[in-house]
């Protein structure tokens, strides 16, 4: 199966794929990648001074890129990766009570639709928070129980900010204390922690390596590498060769 997953050589190939025809325990790190570069969501640095490097928000410089929308955007890859996240933490928390999630929240926006389709394995209700200023996750669309436990979802944890900012809205915007699932579902994690609120593990289905600098400090610019804002929009040029 894993082989299989392996000869599929572009994207078309992954919108066709039957979710239900894969073993979570098939997906591993390598065809993980296989699908992400696929649809250009994963990018690393060769080493070569000549190739560009990415520029991520705040100006930083890094040697690698995640880019999980193009991914999640298709309904085949979304429903199968949330499968496989469902797969892993069950493994993880055997003893878990998994029928008392009620509800499984994700933030706005790429992480909405992964965290619905986890949501509806689980048979649990879904929802996102909406995106509100100054990189605010918001919660307004009703009331959480005090006794339902809710399941936080995911995409991609880089920084936490959008993580913790999701946890903030929905204990601010919420009449009664949330009841949180002892840990957070990742696809992709390329931070260098693994905790959310000191207490709170993330789970992720992959992590990558990937190192940040200051631009001042970036060895990659320092040998002459130019770097590409927004890389998620100018994807050739990334990943051009010279």
């Amino acid at each position: 199966m894993n082989n299989r997953i392996l000869q599929i050589k572009d994207e078309r190939g992954l919108r066709e794929m039957d979710p239900d025809a894969i073993d979570p325990d098939e997906i591993t790190p390598e065809t993980l990648d296989h699908i992400l570069k696929l649809c250009n969501g994963l990018w690393s640095h060769s080493g070569d001074p000549k190739q560009p490097h990415a520029e991520i928000s705040g100006g930083l410089c890094s040697d690698g890129y995640v880019n999980l929308r193009p991914v999640l955007m298709l309904t085949s890859m979304c429903a199968l990766l949330a499968k496989c996240m469902v797969h892993t933490a069950r493994k993880r928390h055997p003893d878990y009570p998994w029928q008392s999630i009620r509800w499984v929240i994700g933030s706005d926006h790429t992480s909405a639709t992964l965290s619905y389709e986890v949501a509806r394995l689980l048979k649990a209700k879904h929802d996102f928070t909406e995106r509100g200023p100054d990189k605010t996750q918001l919660w307004r669309r009703g009331t959480i129980g005090p006794d339902e436990v809710v399941l936080q979802v995911e995409s991609l944890i880089a920084s936490g900010a959008t993580a913790k900012a999701v946890r903030h809205g929905l204990r601010t915007g919420n009449k009664h204390p949330i009841n949180f699932f002892p840990a957070i579902l990742a696809l992709a994690h390329r931070a260098n922690f693994w905790k959310i609120d000191h207490i709170y593990p993330i789970h992720p289905l992959r992590h990558y390596e990937i190192r940040i600098w200051d631009k001042a400090q970036c060895p990659l610019h320092q040998q002459g590498s130019i770097s590409i804002h927004e890389p998620q929009h100018h994807w050739s040029q990334l990943t051009a060769s010279y």
